[in-house]
């Protein structure tokens, strides 16, 4: 009868096993802390830019209301789809 030794059970055991390269995730740290930080810092700085456009809303002009509101709203939708597509695309970033 054959001994078994752990080494053949190792070494056919792991011959078995198989590793597919599909399961690797590709994300960047520094990247992601970035991301972090931001995610903090957006709620601060759209509320100092509400209380900012509320003092001086009444000083200006039609013109100006419409423009900064206009501008105000932009930006905050496109740094939130930033922050969203940013931690999606980091986190979920496949090897192929």
């Amino acid at each position: 009868m054959s001994q078994f030794t752990t080494t053949n059970v190792i070494n056919e055991t792991s011959s078995k096993l198989t590793y597919h390269d599909y399961n690797k995730t590709r994300s960047n740290l520094p990247f992601q802390i970035a991301l972090y930080v931001n995610l903090w810092l957006f709620p601060v700085w759209l509320l100092i830019t509400v209380v900012n456009l509320d003092a001086k809303y009444n000083n200006l002009t039609n013109v100006y209301k419409l423009l900064t509101i206009a501008i105000f709203l932009i930006l905050s939708i496109f740094e939130s789809l930033k922050l969203y597509l940013g931690y999606l695309g980091n986190l979920t970033g496949k090897v192929m």
